[in-house]
């Protein structure tokens, strides 16, 4: 892959960041998520609240089941293992499901699973038909564009070779990207360094822009213009290996996870522009509202109970769920990440 990155670079001249992170993920031949295995879960490279726990696609269920109407699909988009489908469909019952999937390893493994789920490359291939959309930890993956506040104004990161190495480099953003920024972004510091959430919004106008009726839930780790101004600019672009963060953005192209923050400002001016509502909240806070707490203290009172029986298996086995559970509603964790609730107005 870094050969193939120097050789375009050298054809092509120097690579805008957006374009560099999709090779470096979706690349047929050897993208990280398209050309690898199953990714997320414990033997993967990182794990989700899906790995962690079912109990997060069974609350997702009471989420998803007072807008089921009679033709509603049920859409996961980076299905992955499938590990937040079983639950969801085990709790629903009978109801048509698609999977989006850009890895033809987790495809296959998503075709051979017990439920019944139609299985999709790209959301173009999707029926056209009312759905409600889930997302979970997708949209920092959404291939994006990096920029920069200069003195001379907004700049776009790009990637070059230098002394054969990959290097991070500057030009003046175009027209076009200039006014994105200016239509998405607020005034920040010279030398602050933000992801321009192009292909994200791409995303979610593509999926509002129908007369179909469609509801996202959108889960990802995200903050506001102000908060990520303050990030620095080395930690913008985050990578992920077999469970361990922090190696360069720049030393493995395809064989290393690369996500950034989402930016929250954004997405509630695309829904707004979409004319679409958006409520956003924790995911700690999501889960309560759809029962959490009630389902730990069901399980840790069948932990004691389990322990006055002297069932010890039992009652590890309860006080290991109690512990998965919490760990997705940590604030300090995944519990902090943010929850996008968008609905079309159509």
């Amino acid at each position: 892959m870094r050969d193939r990155i120097v050789r375009r670079i050298a054809a092509d001249g120097p690579m805008p960041f957006d374009e560099y992170m999709a090779m470096c993920l979706y690349d047929p031949d050897g993208g990280f998520f398209s050309a690898g295995g199953i990714r997320p879960g414990t033997s993967g490279d990182f794990v989700t609240s899906p790995e962690i726990t079912p109990w997060f696609g069974r609350l997702l269920a009471r989420w998803v089941e007072p807008r089921l109407t009679d033709g509603t699909r049920v859409v996961e988009i980076g299905a992955g293992s499938g590990s937040l489908l079983v639950p969801l469909v085990a709790e629903l019952g009978e109801v048509p499901v698609d999977a989006v999937e850009v890895s033809a390893s987790a495809r296959d493994a998503l075709t051979a699973m017990s439920i019944d789920v139609t299985v999709h490359e790209s959301v173009g291939e999707l029926p056209h038909a009312d759905r409600i959309v889930i997302m979970n930890e997708i949209l920092d993956n959404i291939p994006t564009k990096l920029v920069e506040r200069t003195l001379s104004g907004w700049s776009e990161v790009v990637v070059e070779v230098e002394d054969g190495a990959l290097v991070m480099g500057l030009r003046p953003a175009d027209e076009t990207l200039n006014a994105w920024i200016d239509s998405r972004l607020d005034d920040v510091p010279q030398g602050t360094r933000l992801a321009a959430s192009v292909g994200a919004e791409a995303l979610i106008n593509q999926l509002l822009d129908s007369d179909m009726h469609t509801t996202i839930c959108a889960i990802d780790y995200a903050a506001d213009t102000t908060t990520l101004a303050t990030r620095s600019p080395d930690a913008v672009v985050r990578t992920f290996r077999g469970h361990r963060e922090g190696t360069d953005v720049l030393e493995s192209p395809g064989s290393t996870d690369l996500t950034v923050e989402v930016n929250s400002d954004v997405l509630r001016r695309v829904a707004a522009e979409a004319g679409a509502s958006i409520e956003v909240m924790p995911q700690h806070e999501f889960l309560h509202r759809l029962g959490a707490a009630e389902i730990l203290d069901q399980l840790d009172t069948e932990a004691f109970e389990a322990a006055r029986r002297g069932d010890v298996m039992q009652q590890l086995r309860h006080k290991s769920e109690a512990t998965d559970l919490r760990a997705t509603l940590d604030p300090r964790g995944l519990g902090g990440f943010d929850v996008f609730l968008i609905e079309s107005g159509t």
